[in-house]
């Protein structure tokens, strides 16, 4: 799944983006709560493994198909789904164990040097300058293949007692162009990236650096994060759960399988096509051990963030201006956030006109559905994490991949019923209930007042970048450009 802050790639089943820190069961602010009336089925993608480019925000969720008159608007276009590209096999091969989060997040946010174009903003965008500069005067690490194969083995950078490679530099930095033209998709012209043109042959608007310097500089910034974070975790005797080094432990033969289906000899062979020529499967592991271990270690830790209610009241106060001007004055208008499933009556007969109407048999079949998937999560850990599982599992309702969850909810956007139940006075944060609507019955969870779990979450986020930075902080890294070599690889098809 993806962070829906920092876009990152994390597991399903995290519970916060190791990159950004942020809650993944926090939505973000969405301008219409009302429940659906119908299911809502998605469309698969031609690949679970591999995102699409960031949607457009200004669509209204929540919309009921009283209303199909208002489609969703859209800044830019997508382009139409084409035939999946060899390279996004590799690229896929990390996501089906679905731990390739930290490149992507940051390339397009971690790093002073972001291109200076929004990619959603055609009007800000420049094109990279190539006719009108020099580009002698700035380095360039690509070489044949041969000569990357051939100084594969040579060691470019140094943190502790461990070291990395060419060949192992190329999956960081591979990895990281293939997640930047993943995320931005159908935006990247915008940006002023080509890349159907060698990077090292495009200039940025800043004209400044390289494409191929901008990728290579962070592609060792996250070998630096990586790498910190697996010291750590090594240094406090942790080690890979079953769990994780089960997956680590099947990469090899489920890219074999892979590469054999999509015509190639071997693995390897697939990655010295994909990830650059030299490049190892003991190379594409070594950059997977670091990801896994370190996310783990991070996990543990951010598990025991806290932060009590004086510290998220004097964050809200310090940042009041960003709230406020996100719609969360905290002594405005009182705006919730709420999780629901919504169970709708089955087995309705509908009138010439296309009303349904429901016996109350079906009704009462609706309720006791409703009632025992409350039962369930109360016999469980009763949690709101595990609640929104269940939303996931048994919502009809849009919300159900967000874990039934509506943010910034102002009173007099839901159905009167669910209303009335959100904004009673007496109304505390982990409240849970039944709710029947017009839609069907709502098995509710309070989530508590918005102002207050956006602040806790942006505080959460800090105190976990605070901590990712004084790991990397302990570790010195040290690199030496004058002997990296980076084979070219063929973008050209990069979205197809």
């Amino acid at each position: 799944m993806e962070c829906k802050y920092c876009h990152a790639d994390i597991p399903d089943s995290a519970r916060f983006c190791p990159e950004c820190g942020k809650s993944t069961t926090e939505a973000s602010p969405e301008s219409e709560a009302e429940a659906v009336e119908t299911p809502v089925t998605e469309e698969l993608a031609d690949t679970a493994a591999v995102g699409e480019a960031p949607a457009s925000e200004t669509e209204e969720v929540g919309k009921t198909a009283e209303n199909p008159e208002e489609p969703a608007s859209e800044q830019v276009p997508d382009a139409p789904r084409r035939k999946i590209s060899p390279w996004k096999i590799v690229v896929a091969a990390v996501l089906v164990v679905a731990l390739i989060g930290g490149i992507v997040a940051a390339i397009v946010a971690g790093r002073s040097s972001n291109p200076s174009a929004d990619a959603t903003d055609p009007t800000g965008s420049t094109d990279s300058t190539t006719a009108t500069v020099d580009l002698t005067k700035f380095p360039h690490y690509t070489v044949a293949d041969d000569k990357a194969a051939e100084t594969a083995n040579v060691v470019v950078g140094q943190i502790a007692d461990d070291t990395i490679t060419n060949g192992q530099f190329q999956v960081y930095y591979w990895m990281g162009v293939y997640n930047f033209l993943n995320y931005y998709g159908n935006y990247i012209s915008y940006l002023g990236l080509d890349y159907t043109k060698p990077l090292d042959e495009q200039v940025q608007a800043s004209g400044e650096e390289t494409w191929q310097q901008y990728f290579v500089e962070a592609a060792f910034d996250n070998w630096h994060r990586y790498e910190a974070l697996s010291l750590l975790a090594k240094q406090n005797g942790m080690t890979l759960g079953e769990e994780l080094q089960t997956q680590l432990d099947s990469v090899a033969e489920n890219m074999k399988k892979t590469a054999q289906e999509n015509g190639y000899d071997s693995a390897e062979a697939m990655l010295q096509k994909e990830v650059g020529a030299g490049v190892t499967m003991d190379d594409y592991l070594y950059y997977l051990e670091r990801y896994y271990l370190g996310y783990q270690y991070f996990e543990s830790v951010y598990k025991t963030l806290t932060a009590t209610d004086e510290e998220i009241d004097a964050y809200y106060t310090e940042n009041s201006d960003t709230f406020v001007s996100q719609g969360l004055d905290r002594d405005g208008e009182k705006k919730i956030d709420v999780r629901h499933i919504l169970v709708q009556p089955e087995n309705g007969v509908k009138d010439d006109d296309g009303n349904t109407t429901y016996s109350e048999e079906d009704w009462e079949a609706a309720r006791g559905k409703a009632q025992q998937i409350l039962d369930d999560w109360l016999a469980g850990e009763a949690t709101e994490d595990t609640f929104a599982e269940a939303a996931a599992a048994n919502s009809v309702d849009s919300s159900a991949s967000n874990g039934g969850l509506y943010s910034n909810v102002s009173q007099g956007d839901m159905t009167d019923e669910f209303d009335a139940w959100c904004f009673d006075d007496s109304r505390q944060t982990g409240d849970y209930g039944l709710v029947r609507t017009r839609y069907g019955y709502h098995v509710m969870f309070f989530s508590g007042l918005s102002w207050y779990n956006t602040a806790k979450s942006a505080l959460l986020s800090q105190k976990s970048n605070d901590f990712v930075d004084n790991a990397i902080g302990q570790f010195e890294m040290t690199y030496d450009l004058n002997k990296l070599a980076i084979a070219g690889v063929q973008l050209g098809n990069a979205t197809e």
